[in-house]
């Protein structure tokens, strides 16, 4: 029983997934985009799953830098995007330089529950 059960609940689980692609999202938001020298400024990473029902893991890879003095940062992160919601990542970051600040998402990978 087991041996059928565990792989029709594996295919149901991509299924899921993939109808609700749509509602799975990732945005930064911080409120400065430039920055004096030694200054700490608010940096958020949200993912969103507008799904109620079902819970992802996902991989994130952001960068963000300085423009001025073409310094970049990228960080890689392993999360649990929960449903009717998802995950948020707060950081105080702090600029070594002034200048205009520059963030982005690089990739976006999330797998279903199996």
């Amino acid at each position: 029983m087991t041996l059928i059960l565990l792989p029709c609940l594996a295919v149901l689980s991509g299924a899921w997934l993939w109808k609700s692609r749509q509602g799975i999202g990732a945005r930064i938001i911080f409120l400065a985009n430039r920055v004096g020298k030694d200054t700490d400024f608010a940096f958020d990473v949200r993912i969103l799953n507008e799904g109620k029902v079902v819970g992802y893991t996902a991989d994130i890879t952001y960068r963000w830098g300085n423009l001025f003095t073409d310094y970049y940062e990228q960080v890689d992160k392993h999360l649990w995007v929960a449903p009717g919601g998802g995950c948020e990542i707060k950081q105080l970051l702090r600029s070594r330089h002034a200048g205009r600040i520059e963030a982005s998402i690089v990739s976006l990978t999330v797998y279903d529950l199996f």
